[in-house]
């Protein structure tokens, strides 16, 4: 199973959200968040993450579903 460094997953998280201008999480394959926006939310489990690797699939979140 390949992993991604946290401090490389932060980076990512940043530039992405200079350009988005939205919230981004980057998980690991338990759905661990690794980085975020919003950092107090490191180390958490995304339920929505564990949905996706679960039924290896996309899944959509927007406010109105978390």
């Amino acid at each position: 199973m390949l992993t991604i460094e946290p401090r490389l997953a932060q980076e990512i998280v940043e530039r992405t959200m200079r350009i988005i201008r939205f919230n981004v999480n980057v998980m690991d394959h338990h759905g661990v968040i690794l980085a975020s926006g919003k950092p107090s939310r490191i180390g958490d489990v995304h339920a929505g993450a564990q949905q996706a690797i679960a039924r290896r699939t996309a899944i959509e979140i927007d406010e109105a579903t978390t």
